[in-house]
C-alpha cells in the first residue's frame, strides 16, 4: 500500500470514526437530562454505580482483546490462515471464560456489599438487587460478543463498526427514554441494555462473516485452546492490561469512592461535568483510533520513517483540536450545565468541570501516545507510567476527596498524570528517536497560548452574555471552536503539511456523509 493510499484510508477511516463519536455525543446531549430529572440525582448515581462495574469488569481480559485486535491485523497482513485459525478458537475460548467471571464479579458485588458494609449507604442499593443481575448478563454477552467487535477494527473497516455502533448508541438511548416515559425504574433499564446487547451480538456475528474470507468464518466459530498463542496474546495483553488498569482506575477509581465517601448523589454532581470534559479523549480516541493498527503495519514492513512521521503530525493536530475543544468548555463551563442540568448542579460542580476539562486535555494528548506504543510493541515504559499513574491516582484521592470533597477528588485525577510527561520523553528520544522536540513543544505551547488567550477573551466578554439557553450554548460552542482554529490559522500557526491534511479530512468527511446519507 503506497504513502496516497495509506493516507486515504486514514481519512476515510477517521470519518467514519467520528461519525460514531458524533451520533453518540448528540443523543446524549438530549437524553441524559431527561433521565437526571426522571431518576433523581441519587438514583441517577446508582445507575452510574453500577455501570461503573460493568465498565471495571472489562479489566478482567487482561489486555487480550489489545493483543487480537494487534495479532489479527498482523495475522491478516501476512496471510497467516493458520495464525488466524488459532488465534480465533483460542480468543472464543478465553472470552467466554472471561464473560463468567465478570458476571459472577458483578452480581455477586452487591451481595458482599450488603452483607460487609451494613448501614444506610450500601442499603439504598437493595432495592437495586435486579439490576446488578441484568448487568452481569450485560457484561457476559458484550463479552462474548468481543471477537466479533473487534474484526472490523483489526480489518480496518471502520465504515462497518462505525455503522454499527451508532445504531447501537440510537435505539439504546431511545429504549432509555421509553423507560423513562413509562416510569419503570433502573433494574428495567439494564434489562433492555441487556437484550439489546444480545441483540447486537448476533449484528456483529452477521457483518463480520461479510469482512471474512470463508475459511476465515469457519474458524470464527470454533472453540479451542493454542497453549503458545494463549502465552502469546498474554504476554502482550498483560503489559497492555496495566496500561487499562492505570487509564481505569484514573476513570473509574474516584467514581467507585465517592459515593462510599459523600453518598450516591454527589457521584451525579461528579460524574456529569466528567461526562462532559470526556469528551475531549474521546475525540482524540475517535482521531487516533487508525493509529494503531497503521503503526502495526509500519512496524511490521520494517518502515519506522513512516512511524516517526504519523507519531509528530497526529500528536500536533491533536493537540490543537483538543486544546480548541477545551477553551470552549471552561469558558462556557457554568452555562453548560445550568442549562443542560440545572442551577443547582452549575453552582455545585462547575469548578470541578474545568479541572477536569484540564485533566481530559491532557488525557488527550496521552491517548495517540499508548496507540503509538501498543502498535510499535514497546510496552515496557508504558506499563511503568501506567502503574506508577495508578497509584499516585489512588494515594492523591484517599488523601484529598476526605478533605476538599469533589475539587478534591478532581485536582487528584488532575496531578496523577504527571508521570506521562516521563513516558513522552522516554518515547521521543529512545523509541523514535526524535530530535529538537524541546523547541517543538515550547514553540507549540506559545502558539497555543496566545490563539487561547485570544479566545477565551472573546468566549467570555463577547459570546456569553448573549447565552440564555441551552440550544445557544452549542451555538457558543461551535463558535468558539472554529474562532480557535481560524485564530490559529490566521496567525500563521498551523503548519503548511497540517492545513493540507486537515482541507483533505474535510473533503474526505463530506464524500463519508454524502455516502452514508
Amino acid at each position: 500500500m503506497n504513502a496516497i493510499n495509506i493516507k486515504e484510508r486514514a481519512l476515510k477511516n477517521i470519518s467514519y470514526s467520528l461519525l460514531s463519536f458524533g451520533g453518540p455525543v448528540l443523543i446524549a446531549i438530549f437524553v441524559t437530562p431527561i433521565i437526571v430529572h426522571h431518576f433523581g440525582v441519587k438514583e441517577y448515581g446508582i445507575y452510574i454505580f453500577i455501570s461503573t462495574l460493568v465498565s471495571l469488569a472489562g479489566l478482567l481480559d487482561l489486555g487480550v482483546s489489545v493483543a487480537l485486535s494487534k495479532f489479527i491485523a498482523e495475522k491478516h497482513g501476512s496471510q497467516d490462515k493458520e495464525g488466524i485459525k488459532d488465534l480465533f478458537k483460542t480468543t472464543n475460548t478465553i472470552l467466554v471464560i472471561i464473560g463468567l467471571t465478570g458476571a459472577i464479579f458483578i452480581i455477586s458485588s452487591i451481595f458482599i456489599g450488603l452483607v460487609s458494609f451494613p448501614g444506610e449507604t450500601v442499603g439504598a442499593y437493595r432495592a437495586y438487587i435486579p439490576a446488578f443481575m441484568y448487568a452481569g448478563v450485560l457484561f457476559f454477552t458484550n463479552s462474548i460478543s468481543g471477537l466479533y467487535a473487534l474484526i472490523p477494527i483489526a480489518y480496518q473497516r471502520f465504515d462497518i463498526s462505525s455503522k454499527i455502533g451508532i445504531s447501537f448508541i440510537t435505539i439504546q438511548q431511545a429504549g432509555i427514554l421509553a423507560v423513562v416515559f413509562l416510569g419503570w425504574s433502573i433494574n428495567t433499564l439494564f434489562l433492555l441494555q441487556a437484550l439489546l446487547a444480545l441483540v447486537f451480538y448476533f449484528v456483529y456475528k452477521k457483518y463480520s462473516m461479510t469482512i471474512l474470507n470463508p475459511d476465515e468464518c469457519s474458524y470464527i466459530r470454533m472453540y479451542g485452546w493454542n497453549k503458545l498463542v494463549a502465552i502469546k496474546c498474554y504476554r502482550f495483553g498483560i503489559v497492555s492490561f496495566l496500561n487499562n488498569l492505570a487509564g481505569s482506575s484514573l476513570t473509574y477509581l474516584d467514581r467507585m469512592i465517592i459515593p462510599l465517601f459523600l453518598g450516591p448523589s454527589n457521584l451525579t454532581f461528579y460524574s456529569l461535568p466528567g461526562s462532559i470534559t470526556n469528551k475531549v479523549p474521546s475525540l482524540s480516541t475517535t482521531l487516533s483510533t487508525v493509529v494503531f493498527p497503521m503503526t502495526a503495519h509500519f512496524e511490521g514492513g520494517g518502515n519506522r520513517e513512516m512511524t516517526k512521521n504519523l507519531y509528530v503530525r497526529s500528536m500536533r493536530l491533536i493537540t490543537i483540536i483538543s486544546t480548541a475543544v477545551t477553551i470552549s468548555f471552561i469558558a462556557f463551563a457554568y452555562q453548560m450545565l445550568e442549562y443542560w442540568i440545572s442551577p443547582e448542579l452549575a453552582e455545585k460542580a462547575t469548578s470541578v468541570l474545568v479541572i477536569l476539562a484540564l485533566t481530559n486535555l491532557a488525557l488527550a494528548i496521552t491517548y495517540p501516545l499508548n496507540n503509538f506504543l501498543l502498535g510499535m510493541g514497546k510496552l515496557k515504559a508504558l506499563s511503568i507510567t501506567s502503574v506508577s499513574t495508578a497509584v499516585l491516582n489512588a494515594i492523591l484521592l484517599v488523601t484529598l476527596l476526605p478533605r476538599f470533597g469533589l475539587v478534591g477528588a478532581a485536582w487528584a485525577y488532575f496531578l496523577a498524570l504527571i508521570p506521562y510527561i516521563f513516558l513522552i520523553y522516554i518515547t521521543e528520544k529512545s523509541y523514535l528517536e526524535l530530535t529538537f522536540r524541546r523547541a517543538h513543544y515550547l514553540k507549540l505551547m506559545r502558539q497555543l497560548f496566545i490563539t487561547s488567550t485570544i479566545v477565551f477573551l472573546v468566549d467570555v466578554f463577547f459570546i456569553k452574555p448573549l447565552i440564555s439557553s441551552f440550544p445557544l450554548v452549542i451555538v457558543g460552542l461551535g463558535i468558539s471552536g472554529i474562532l480557535f482554529m481560524s485564530t490559529h490559522y490566521l496567525l500563521g500557526f498551523f503548519e503548511k503539511e497540517d492545513s493540507h491534511d486537515i482541507y483533505n479530512f474535510i473533503r474526505q468527511a463530506i464524500a463519508t456523509l454524502n455516502n452514508r446519507f
